[in-house]
């Protein structure tokens, strides 16, 4: 057995099955639509136990990954993670020891253990190209599954805005998965295929765009800005041009996703443009509550996923002072920070530079899956999404599966390279001592 092979139709099945349980889709079919504006009737109602419906089929898809892993792939492909993942992961779990709801923070590591697992597994048995089949597959049956909830249940499918979410739990999360298959659309369209399937991707595509207008969600539009931006950086880096040069649209890109989240004046313009409120969404209001509580433990963080879990929970002061029923940070670095605190954000910059560092280094291969770029573009838009989404190494989320196969993607292609050249030092030197030519 290998720590890789190629993948299957069944592996790509299997993908897709993952994908669309880890965005989120069981609501639609469970009941877990949000109807009305939230109120303190909402979160006064979150049970601290979780969905039994849900935690039994993401158990079973998690239970599933780590199964496939055990049987398909060695022991020693775990190491693929990185020591930053797998470090995080054990933090989490003992952040459980300081958390004030310590049985909450257990369930939300093991959803966290269940995607990374999840990403690891695909990271070891697909490759860029085989992502983007898988994401293509998912993406229309989203697109298909959303309308024809919307036709069925509109109250549903839609918010309490009208805009539209098909079958997710919210608006954001629609718009933040149509956006990723926008990318890995495009992503396809950049390889040769035939007439035929360049015509489907190309009808998909637009489709997918629809969605994403329709769900009124600004984060993933700036998430494609950011992704524009890496990709060019990404495949400037091999071409021998200057540093600055090469990391100019990157910083651009990113500068103007900042700017349009954070930018003052900038900022209102642009809520203005879109029918929405200064504030975005009141998310200010959220971002200097949850400052200040960084301030106070600001090293090992409140425990793992329970700062917004319900009355008893620390958040749930700003639920009552602000009347703003906010369930996460709107922005996924100060979200790490309250969930791991300081050593946590320290294994995440960590994992993301080994991650960059690498990735810039396999610039201008020639690599026939173009993994370069299908990266750069993931982690551009993971980066620019966390700007005003919570959504760094969460349990149960698509971007956190998207990071965690890059990772294991870039750590497999870095092994081989380091294989390859060793094996070319070694045949060198028997070459040298034997004076093979």
């Amino acid at each position: 057995m290998r720590a890789s092979a190629p993948a299957n139709g069944g592996d790509i099945a299997f993908a897709v099955v993952t994908i669309l349980l880890i965005c989120s889709v069981l609501p639609a079919f469970i009941g877990g639509q949000p109807v009305g504006r939230p109120s303190q009737a909402d979160v006064a109602s979150i049970q601290e136990g979780g969905d039994t419906v849900r935690q039994v089929a993401m158990l079973a898809l998690y239970g599933a990954h780590c199964a496939a892993i055990a049987w398909l792939v060695r022991p020693r492909a775990l190491w693929f993670l990185g020591m930053p993942l797998m470090v995080f992961i054990a933090w989490a779990a003992l952040s459980a020891a300081w958390s004030p709801l310590p049985d909450p923070t257990i369930r939300r590591v093991v959803a966290l253990a269940g995607t990374v697992a999840a990403g690891l597994f695909l990271g070891l048995r697909l490759g860029a190209t085989d992502l983007a089949r898988a994401f293509r597959a998912a993406a229309a049956i989203a697109v298909m599954g959303s309308v024809a909830h919307a036709i069925a249940f509109p109250s549903l499918a839609f918010d309490h805005d009208g805009y539209l979410r098909g079958l997710f739990a919210h608006k954001n999360l629609l718009g933040s998965f149509m956006a990723i298959a926008v990318l890995a659309l495009v992503h396809r369209m950049g390889a040769p295929q035939d007439r035929q399937g360049r015509f489907a991707d190309a009808a998909l595509l637009l489709a997918c765009c629809a969605c994403l207008i329709l769900a009124h969600s600004a984060t993933p539009v700036l998430g494609l800005v950011a992704a524009l931006g890496f990709y060019v950086t990404f495949s400037l880096a091999g071409s021998g041009r200057s540093l600055p040069k090469v990391l100019a649209p990157a910083v651009i890109c990113a500068g103007l996703a900042m700017v349009m989240t954070f930018g003052g004046p900038v900022t209102v313009a642009l809520a203005e443009v879109m029918g929405r409120d200064p504030s975005f969404s009141g998310r200010t209001n959220v971002w200097n509550f949850v400052l200040g509580a960084i301030e106070e433990r600001p090293l090992a963080g409140y425990g793992y996923g329970i700062f917004w879990l319900g009355e008893g929970a620390p958040g749930a002061v700003f639920w009552f002072w602000s009347r703003q029923y906010e369930l996460h940070a709107h922005n996924g670095f100060l979200q790490l920070l309250l969930d791991a605190g300081a050593v946590g954000m320290a294994l995440f910059l960590w994992a993301l530079a080994v991650l960059a560092r690498r990735l810039l280094s396999m610039s201008g291969s020639r690599e026939e899956d173009r993994l370069v770029p299908w990266i750069a573009m993931g982690l551009g838009f993971f980066l620019a999404c966390n700007l005003s989404e919570s959504r760094i190494l969460q349990g149960n989320d698509l971007l956190t599966l998207l990071f965690v196969w890059s990772v294991v993607r870039v750590n497999l292609a870095w092994w081989r390279r380091g294989v390859t050249i060793g094996a070319l030092r070694r045949y060198r030197a028997v070459a040298a001592r034997e004076a093979i030519p």
